[in-house]
């Protein structure tokens, strides 16, 4: 039963840090999309850009929540 319970937190945890990341990263996009609005009066947003903004979030969620699962799995310090 132990063993269940870790698996699925680490599962839920790598899953939410990467959904997480993902509207971090979009965030940042929109934001600065807003602020280069702001300054030049032009609104552009690339469709092309949401998504490789979505697989950067996506992927630097994926990296940080499977290292930090890793960490709490081997049982180190902090972790």
């Amino acid at each position: 039963m132990k063993k269940n319970n870790s698996l699925a937190w680490a599962v839920l945890f790598i899953l939410f840090s990467m959904l997480g990341m993902t509207f971090l990263s979009l965030f940042g996009y929109f934001l600065f999309a807003f602020l280069l609005w702001m300054v030049g009066g032009q609104l552009d947003f690339n469709i092309v850009e949401i998504i490789t903004y979505t697989k950067i979030g996506v992927f630097g969620g994926g990296v940080v929540g499977f290292g930090v699962v890793l960490m709490k799995l081997l049982k180190i310090k902090g972790f």
